[in-house]
């Protein structure tokens, strides 16, 4: 199918601070958060059949497959039997909410009660300590450029009667009244519960009272049951909970570790491993796209380029036939649209110039999104300007998607120079 696409969003003359352009900008951004109220009751489009869409991270780098090139370990991609897999968090956005992509992806989970597509609606836990959050830390995404700690590390290891453990949550999952589920990385020793396994899957309750529920035993012989396979699964990685049920990803045997196991009264695997469209690889995180709508997503090729550069992608996952305005800026900043469906936040600085100038024109990129909710997109540079300051001081663009009919905003993406 053939995509539209919008060629040259960044305008070729330097923006205007003039008053004029300054009051038109402020006019569009209360119309943003006006229109937002009435765009809430709009329809939503109908969900995949089950078993749906996932969001998940695998264990190493892949290399282009099916039409998705290269990705990094740190991404998150949505996977879905029949569809080809897309990235939904790459490294350009991570640099638009953080100013820098973290190294690995160990846990992800939509948080309850809040909009899955929303910033700070999905809970995620890093491989390793960085970027002011230690590898047992739950977090997710803040307003300001930082990552917000919802569950810390020491709550856990407290909890366990383990205190001065350094623990990795490896799968994390909550149920329909917030319950939370988790694995580790590695086996601990705790006063509460006993000598723990990796593959054990514990809960913490509200009152940050342990359970274990599943013993790595128990994993085991319901993947037995399920596949026939008695080689060890020497670790669980990813959980999921799914209507009383535990979905999780193990990393042995190979043949079923980029799979889901369905624990339940008959365990069985979700689907062949070849039936995720990308090749077989590990999961190393896994969250089951809630029955809603899902939000449009602008990606480049590169996260990446130079003065003057020429940088491609496309908006994948939108309402089809919609249109859709592209807002740029050089500096990242935090304006609050969660008077708005979609990602709740504008992470482009409103006073930026060349905001300004997208919102008073003739420097805005409107374009319509195909049958399919996609668009191709070609931003050209302006040359010898190194852009604005990202979260992390580092020098590039911001771009973030709106979707007008009905309003929804997208992610924002950078790319850095």
């Amino acid at each position: 199918m053939h995509s539209r696409s919008i060629e040259s969003f960044l305008p070729v003359r330097s923006p205007s601070r003039g008053l004029d352009s300054v009051n038109a900008a402020a006019r569009g951004l209360a119309l943003l958060a006006a229109f937002g109220l009435a765009a809430s009751a709009a329809p939503v489009r109908a969900q995949a059949p089950f078993p749906g869409a996932l969001w998940v991270s695998t264990d190493l780098d892949l290399a282009p497959i099916g039409g998705l090139p290269a990705q990094d370990d740190a991404n998150v991609l949505r996977v879905q039997i029949g569809a080809s897999p897309r990235a939904m968090i790459g490294t350009g956005h991570w640099q638009a909410a953080l100013g820098v992509a973290p190294q690995d992806i160990d846990a992800l989970a939509f948080r309850p009660g809040l909009p899955f597509d929303r910033y700070d609606g999905l809970a995620f836990s890093l491989t390793i300590g960085e970027l002011g959050v230690l590898d047992g830390d739950i977090v997710t995404f803040g307003a300001n450029g930082k990552l917000q700690v919802l569950v810390p590390e020491s709550a856990f290891v407290l909890a366990l009667g383990a205190p001065g453990a350094n623990i990795d949550v490896d799968g994390l999952a909550f149920d329909a009244v917030g319950n939370l589920y988790y694995s580790l990385e590695s086996d601990l020793n705790t006063a509460v519960l006993g000598p723990l396994k990796d593959g054990d899957i514990l809960r913490m309750d509200a009152a940050g009272a342990m359970t274990r529920v599943w013993t790595e035993e128990d994993v085991q012989i319901a993947l037995t049951t399920a596949t026939g396979l008695t080689s060890a699964i020497l670790d669980v990685t990813a959980l999921e909970w799914v209507q009383g049920d535990l979905w999780v990803t193990t990393i042995g045997p190979s043949s079923v570790d980029g799979s889901v196991l369905v624990l339940g009264p008959t365990p069985y695997l979700l689907a062949a491993e070849a039936d995720f469209g990308i090749g077989g690889a590990e999961f190393d995180a896994l969250a089951l796209v809630p029955a809603q709508t899902e939000p449009a997503v602008l990606s480049f090729d590169f996260a990446a380029s130079v003065p003057g550069g020429t940088v491609k992608g496309q908006i994948q996952g939108g309402t089809p036939l919609a249109p859709v305005l592209v807002l740029c800026a050089g500096n990242a900043g935090s304006l609050d649209l969660t008077a708005l469906p979609g990602f709740g936040s504008l992470l482009l600085d409103p006073a930026d110039p060349w905001m300004l100038a997208t919102l008073s024109g003739p420097g805005a990129s409107l374009g319509k999104l195909d049958a399919a909710g996609g668009l191709s997109v070609t931003f050209q540079l302006p040359p010898g300007l190194m852009g604005g300051s990202g979260f992390a001081g580092e020098s590039g663009w911001s771009f973030q998607a709106l979707e007008l009919q009905p309003l929804r905003l997208g992610a924002p993406a950078r790319i850095r120079l």
